[in-house]
């Protein structure tokens, strides 16, 4: 079996060397899919807590400058 691993590079292999090559590929792929999924989580809670936090300031700017002009 002849597998294309990228960077102009083809390399034959048997075919169980290629099934242990290729299954172990996509045991790395997934899980790598995992964590990307979860640091992706992770981001958006950050960004909602970001978003959250600039409107708080904003918010409490406004009632500053609402005060002072009293």
């Amino acid at each position: 079996v002849c597998l294309w691993l990228g960077a102009n590079v083809m390399l034959e292999y048997p075919i169980d060397e290629a099934d242990v090559l290729l299954n172990g590929n996509q045991k790395t792929a997934q899980t790598t899919l995992t964590k990307v999924d979860e640091d992706l989580d992770f981001l958006r809670d950050q960004i909602t807590t970001t978003e959250v936090n600039m409107a708080r300031l904003h918010n409490w700017a406004v009632k500053l400058k609402q005060q002072n002009k009293k």
